[in-house]
C-alpha cells in the first residue's frame, strides 16, 4: 500500500454537497489530504489487535518525528497545528520493539478488585494478625500509586507518534490504581483500618518522582522499587492467613 499525495476524487465519492439543513459543504480541505486509502487490516483469532493495524505507513514509527503535535501518526498534519512542546522526541528514548504486544497482553489480562476477590468469604482474624495485615496493606496502598504518578508525569512529555508506548503506560497506571484499590479495600474490609505511614517510605517515593530523566526514574521504580514490592507480594501470598488474602 502506498501513500497517495493527491488522492483522486474517487477516494471521497459519496460525500454530500449539502448538510442535512441545506447548508453547502466544502470538502476541499479533505480532498487535498494525503492518505493511504484502501488499507484494510484483517482481524486475527483474538480480534483486531494493534499488531493487525500496524500496516503500511501506519506501522512505521519514525526515529525522529517531524511534528510535536497530538495528530495521529499517519495523519496529514495541518501546518498551523500548534507545537505541544514534547521533550521526548526520539524513538530511542521511549520505544521497545514489543511494546505493542505488551499493550495487548495488558488489556487482555485486566481484573477487577471489586468482582474477582471473594470479599464475602473474608474470615475474622485474631487482633494481632489483623493489625499486621492492615499495616502491610497501608504501606502497599501508599507505595502503589507512585507507579501511576510516575508514568503520568512523563507521558504528556512523549511525542504522540509513540502512541503505543503511551497506551502501554496507561495500562500500567490503571493496573497500579487497581493495586492501591485492592489493598485499601482489604485494610478496611475486616473492621481494621489504615495504620501508620512512615517518613522513610515517603522519602523514597519522592526520590523516584523527582528523578531528572525517565531512564533514571524507571530504573529507580521498576528495578529497585518494584523488585522489593514483588518480594513482598510473594511473601504475602505465602503467609496469607486465608485464601482471600492469597488472591
Amino acid at each position: 500500500m502506498t501513500v497517495t499525495e493527491n488522492p483522486s476524487s474517487s477516494n471521497y465519492e459519496g460525500l454530500p454537497d449539502v448538510s442535512p439543513i441545506g447548508a453547502p459543504l466544502d470538502w476541499k480541505w479533505l480532498r487535498g489530504a494525503k492518505s493511504e486509502w484502501g488499507v484494510k487490516p484483517k482481524p486475527g483469532p483474538r480480534g483486531l489487535t494493534m499488531m493487525d493495524i500496524a500496516v503500511g505507513s501506519y506501522g512505521e514509527v519514525p526515529d525522529n518525528p517531524p511534528h510535536r503535535s497530538m495528530a495521529p501518526r499517519g495523519a496529514d498534519v495541518d501546518p498551523d497545528t500548534p507545537d505541544m512542546g514534547y521533550i521526548l522526541n526520539k524513538k530511542s528514548d521511549v520505544w521497545a520493539d514489543n511494546v505493542v504486544e505488551l499493550y495487548e497482553e495488558a488489556v487482555a489480562r485486566q481484573w477487577s478488585a471489586t468482582r474477582d476477590i471473594p470479599w464475602n468469604e473474608l474470615p475474622e482474624l485474631p487482633s494481632d494478625l489483623e493489625h499486621a495485615m492492615c499495616q502491610v496493606c497501608t504501606t502497599l496502598t501508599e507505595v502503589e500509586m507512585i507507579a501511576s504518578d510516575l508514568p503520568a508525569k512523563w507521558m504528556w512529555r512523549m511525542n504522540h507518534d509513540f502512541i503505543e508506548a503511551k497506551m502501554f503506560l496507561c495500562t500500567q497506571i490503571m493496573d497500579e490504581a487497581r493495586h492501591a484499590e485492592v489493598f485499601r479495600k482489604r485494610a478496611l474490609a475486616n473492621g481494621g483500618g489504615l495504620l501508620m505511614s512512615r517518613g522513610q517510605s515517603e522519602g523514597l517515593l519522592r526520590t523516584i518522582l523527582e528523578a531528572k530523566t525517565y531512564t533514571q526514574a524507571t530504573a529507580l521504580m521498576h528495578l529497585l522499587g518494584e523488585g522489593f514490592i514483588l518480594d513482598i507480594f510473594r511473601m504475602g501470598e505465602l503467609i496469607s492467613p486465608s485464601p482471600v488474602e492469597k488472591r
